[in-house]
């Protein structure tokens, strides 16, 4: 086994995986965002749907985040996360509810980004280069209506939304992108895993 393989062994024991939502139910999960997905009236469907964003990022501010209970809180600069868009654009003008929605992310949610402000600001940061987001100050973007309900648990979202139009928001989870440091950590443990066996 050459140190490569090693490291990517070692790697995968150790339950290090790409970011990203793992299901969402009666829903997809967009492996390759259209251009227009984080538009209004774009793609519109009858279900929940999500795509991962930018992966392994440190937070360069402060960030306000929707908790698990519901209440907000601050998710201080400098943590790294994973991001994930997820949206319910229904079709056509009516609005359409859909409740106890359960997604399924591969780590720990730390909080959701759902003031449009927020959502906004953070586009630049956590957003993928050559998508065309929407600018929530035209109207109302993230889920903050009557109705729209945002509960989590470990790594299992539960939403029931009420769109007036659309509902996007973003989730951040604990990062699954290894550091260099534990790389570097995983490299020297394989390298003495091999020097034993010879």
């Amino acid at each position: 086994m050459n140190t490569k393989t090693a490291v990517i062994t070692l790697v995968a024991m150790s339950g290090v995986a790409l970011g990203g939502i793992v299901s969402i139910e009666g829903g997809i999960v967009k492996n390759n965002p259209d251009i227009n997905d984080p538009q209004y009236g774009y793609g519109e469907a009858n279900y929940v749907q999500g795509f991962a964003e930018l992966q392994g990022i440190t937070l360069t501010q402060d960030i306000v985040i929707q908790l698990g209970d519901g209440s907000m809180s601050v998710l201080q600069a400098g943590t790294v996360v994973d991001s994930h868009m997820v949206y319910y654009d229904p079709e056509g003008e009516l609005t359409t509810d859909i409740n106890d929605i359960e997604i399924q992310f591969s780590s720990e949610i730390l909080g959701l980004i759902v003031l449009d402000l927020e959502i906004a600001s953070t586009n630049g940061l956590l957003g993928l280069a050559g998508l065309n987001y929407a600018n929530p100050s035209t109207r109302s973007y993230g889920p903050n209506g009557i109705g729209d309900i945002e509960l989590y648990s470990g790594s299992l979202l539960n939403v029931s939304l009420r769109p007036t139009g659309a509902d996007y928001f973003r989730v951040l989870t604990v990062s699954n992108i290894p550091t260099p440091g534990s790389v570097a950590l995983l490299s020297a443990a394989g390298l003495i895993g091999i020097r034993r066996r010879r």
